[in-house]
């Protein structure tokens, strides 16, 4: 039976950053026969299994020192093996918030707000997306997420278009089951209204039904929105927060 090889030392790094995402490990563990074994990958997870082979135990040290500054350099710092949880990454964090804020956009329609998750996803996760929109994170998610929703949960129509205006109220209403005959206080609102006018309208007879419009404001000249319950105000706030979108009830003064 042959001799296990004993281990001469171990150690273990960790990179934590919320921002990036980035929440990984880094373990060096190396033997006396010149083996030395790299394990890696994100924290709460098994890793992947590297070995090298040293002639001496001197080339086998140097490399060591040499990966530790290395990862030292890039933010790595000592730790415990255990002691931090998994966690999220950026990507995961956006998938849950978009599926979360399709769902209180879609008033229970469930296969309306899984349809909408998925293609986001797709979306997001769509090479020339990504290298159309490469250093620019926040615009490719606001892109995937009103292509995926757009004329479903979604308006978008420009500053000047009233009739779309009021073609897409009319749609996302029935998409979303709100019984409602919006009174347009005139006869010929695509000729009597302006688009904000149309929008203030609209959600203050929204609001009597206990619902709301909503107005995300992209610094183009468009008008573009969602329509959700009262009651999840603040959780469509905050998810529409954790995306980076400029969302808030309709105001007259800034329509």
């Amino acid at each position: 039976m042959e001799q296990a090889i004993s281990m001469l030392e171990s150690r273990y790094l960790e990179l934590s950053n919320p921002e990036s995402g980035e929440h990984k490990f880094y373990e060096l563990t190396w033997y006396a026969d010149g083996r030395l074994q790299t394990r890696y990958g994100r924290i709460g997870s098994r890793g992947q299994l590297k070995e090298q082979q040293f002639d001496t135990l001197e080339a086998l040290s140097q490399a060591v020192e040499k990966t530790t500054a290395q990862k030292l350099a890039k933010g790595y710092r000592f730790a415990l093996a255990g002691e931090a949880e998994a966690q999220e990454t950026r990507h995961q964090r956006m998938l849950r918030c978009a599926r979360t804020l399709y769902g209180l956009m879609a008033n229970g329609r469930a296969e309306l707000a899984a349809q909408c998750s998925a293609v986001f996803k797709q979306s997001l996760e769509d090479e020339d997306n990504k290298a159309d929109y490469a250093g620019q994170y926040d615009d490719l998610l606001a892109f995937c997420f009103l292509e995926a929703a757009n004329h479903v949960l979604l308006y978008r129509v420009d500053w000047s278009d009233t009739e779309s205006m009021l073609e897409a109220l009319t749609d996302i209403c029935d998409n979303l089951g709100i019984d409602i005959v919006f009174d347009w206080a005139c006869d010929n609102p695509e000729d009597d209204l302006e688009v904000g006018q149309i929008m203030w309208l609209a959600h203050q007879q929204l609001m009597e039904r206990d619902f709301a419009l909503w107005h995300w404001d992209t610094g183009e000249d468009v008008y573009l929105g969602w329509i959700a319950r009262d009651d999840d105000r603040d959780a469509v706030s905050a998810f529409a927060v954790g995306l980076g979108l400029d969302a808030r009830y309709c105001d007259p003064d800034r329509m």
